[in-house]
């Protein structure tokens, strides 16, 4: 990919870090950057033409990527909760243009969707408990885009094991009757493992978050 400047284009950042990954035992701890590394390619995969530059390891916690527009961005949120192996992610999100020229990795650049991405992520750290947290999509849209992940987070946290295998299933668009057949279950089993998970409360999220993120699409670049 080659070089250009694109200061008046408006991206949007996500920046992840890995939760309490330094408290990890040296084997633990190479085993996660290796995981962290296959994560790399598989966000490229999932942003597809959203991508606008490559994620890539920023430091030894943290990577980060960046989009032409956001769409992809619930697929990317959804692929990232299970974290890398049993270590969480954290997650900030920005707004804004890039005052560096676009580079093929997500590295060595600078601008308001970065600063607003790690302003995101300060605050899943300090105020969300772990949600993802967004900035500078505007103060209403902020509002609301947090509000949907706060909500999808807190979901996420409740699920046992067997609801988040279900859940992936259902995501990966197989009916429940196939579910049933696949974990030799019966279909009763798989439904109320659907409700108990509130699957029906997380698509809805999920919509609201795509509709709002589209709406920021068409209002003024940026701006707070």
């Amino acid at each position: 990919m080659a070089k250009h400047s694109r200061s008046t284009t408006i991206y949007v950042a996500l920046i992840g870090d890995l939760v309490a990954s330094r408290q990890l035992q040296p084997r633990d701890r190479r085993g996660t950057q290796h995981g962290l590394v296959a994560l790399m390619r598989e966000l490229d995969d999932v942003a597809g033409d959203d991508l606008a530059s490559r994620f890539a390891i920023a430091s030894g916690d943290e990577f980060q990527g960046l989009l032409r527009g956001g769409d992809a961005l619930p697929d990317l949120l959804w692929r990232v909760r299970t974290g890398v192996g049993s270590t969480a992610i954290r997650i900030g999100i920005g707004r804004g243009g890039i005052h560096t020229d676009l580079q093929p990795e997500a590295l060595g650049m600078d601008g308001p969707a970065f600063h607003r991405a790690r302003e995101a992520i300060l605050r899943s750290k300090n105020e969300s408990r772990g949600a993802p947290m967004f900035a500078g999509f505007g103060e209403d849209l902020d509002r609301v885009l947090c509000g949907i992940a706060i909500g999808q987070h807190r979901l996420r946290s409740a699920w046992t094991e067997r609801q988040a295998d279900v859940c992936q299933r259902l995501r990966d668009g197989r009916s429940q009757a196939e579910i049933a057949s696949k974990l030799r279950i019966s279909p009763q089993a798989v439904n109320a493992h659907v409700l108990a998970a509130g699957w029906s409360v997380h698509q809805a999220l999920d919509a609201a978050m795509r509709s709002a993120l589209r709406l920021s699409q068409r209002g003024p670049g940026g701006s707070r």
